[in-house]
């Protein structure tokens, strides 16, 4: 039982590492080039926690102290300020990747 279970393994790790040398070649071979990264999703995510917490901040204090603690490193709200940079970087990254940036995306 145990052999098979090691065979089994094996090839697992093998058809893995041909699907990752596969796509790396796909890679190689493309035309096009990745669209750079903008840093105004980031900021505009960012931007907008920072109204958030600035308008709602006793709320969301105590939201912080409720679920933190007192004592905790995240106690302030203005944590979210930079959790939305998090986000937007994120979201913009995937966005530029599915729809393209630019004139590339006129006439889709």
């Amino acid at each position: 039982m145990r052999k098979i279970n090691e065979i089994f393994v094996g090839r697992v790790a093998l058809h893995t590492e041909i699907l990752a040398l596969r796509q790396q070649v796909a890679v190689l071979k493309r035309k096009r080039s990745r669209p750079t990264l903008r840093m105004r999703a980031p900021f505009l995510g960012a931007w907008m926690n920072f109204v958030l917490t600035f308008f709602a901040y006793d709320v969301m204090k105590a939201m912080m102290i409720s679920t933190f603690g007192a004592d905790g490193i995240l106690t302030s709200p203005f944590w979210f300020a930079a959790e939305g940079a998090v986000v937007g970087l994120v979201i913009g990254c995937v966005a530029t990747r599915f729809s393209g940036e630019g004139k590339e995306t006129v006439g889709r």
